[in-house]
C-alpha cells in the first residue's frame, strides 16, 4: 500500500465477490488504484476465500469484518494517513452504513443499489423485490445455459425459491441474518459523516429505497 494514499475499503453484497454485481467493485477499485488509492477488497465471512459457516455470519459479523479491514488499512498506511472510506454495493451498502458510526466522523460511504435495513422494510418494497426476482429468474428460464446449470447443480434451488417470496422475515426461533442486533437508523442519526447514494434507474426498489433514505437525511442523518 502507498502510505501517502487515501485508502477506500470495498464491500460486496450478499452472496460474496465472485458473482452478479461484485464486478463493478472490481472495476471500481480498478480505477480508484489508478486515481492513486489504496483500495481494499474484502471477502466477508464465510463468502469468497473467508472461512465460516454461511448460515451463522449475517450483517453484525460481516460489519465486524469491514471494521477489521479499515482498521487494519488504517494501520498499514501509518498513523498520519488519512481516514478510510467505504463503498458497499447492496448488502454491502448496509454494511457499509452499519460500519461508518464506528469509524471517524471524516469517514465518507457510498452505498450503490441499498435498501433500507430490515426493519424498516414495507411489504409494498417486498412486493417490489418479489416482482423483481419473477422478471429476472424468468428472462433466466429461456437461456440454455441457466438449464445446464441446473442440471450441474450449480443452482441453488432453495435460494431462489426464497428469493421469490422475497420476504428476509425472522422465522419463528430462527436469527435473521440480514438484521442487525444494533440500531443503526438511530445511530446514523447521531453520525456526523457524510454519505452518497447510488440507485439504478431502471431498479423497481429504488423509488421506496430513495424516500426512506432521504427522510433519514431529513431527520438527522
Amino acid at each position: 500500500t502507498n502510505s501517502s494514499a487515501r485508502t477506500v475499503v470495498l464491500v460486496p453484497g450478499w452472496s460474496g465477490p465472485r458473482s452478479g454485481p461484485a464486478e463493478i467493485l472490481v472495476a471500481l477499485a480498478d480505477r480508484l488504484a489508478e486515481a492513486g488509492w489504496n483500495a481494499v477488497r474484502v471477502d466477508m465471512p464465510a463468502r469468497g476465500d473467508s472461512d465460516g459457516a454461511l448460515m451463522e455470519n449475517g450483517l453484525d459479523e460481516m460489519i465486524s469484518a469491514t471494521k477489521a479491514a479499515a482498521t487494519g488499512a488504517l494501520w498499514a498506511n501509518g498513523a498520519n494517513a488519512a481516514d478510510v472510506h467505504v463503498i458497499g454495493i447492496c448488502s454491502g451498502g448496509n454494511v457499509a452504513l452499519g460500519v461508518a458510526p464506528l469509524l471517524s466522523a471524516n469517514s465518507k460511504v457510498v452505498a450503490i443499489s441499498t435498501f433500507p435495513f430490515q426493519r424498516s422494510r414495507s411489504k409494498e418494497m417486498d412486493k417490489r423485490r418479489r416482482w423483481k426476482n419473477l422478471k429476472n429468474y424468468a428472462a433466466k428460464a429461456f437461456r440454455p445455459s441457466t438449464w445446464a446449470r441446473l442440471l450441474r447443480g450449480e443452482i441453488n434451488v432453495d435460494r431462489v425459491k426464497k428469493n421469490l417470496n422475497a420476504s428476509d422475515a425472522k422465522v419463528a426461533g430462527a436469527r435473521n441474518l440480514k438484521d442487525s442486533a444494533r440500531d443503526i437508523e438511530a445511530e446514523l442519526s447521531k453520525w456526523k459523516g457524510k454519505a452518497l447514494f447510488v440507485w439504478g434507474g431502471g431498479d423497481e426498489e429504488a423509488p421506496p429505497s430513495r424516500t426512506h433514505f432521504e427522510k433519514l437525511h431529513a431527520d438527522g442523518m
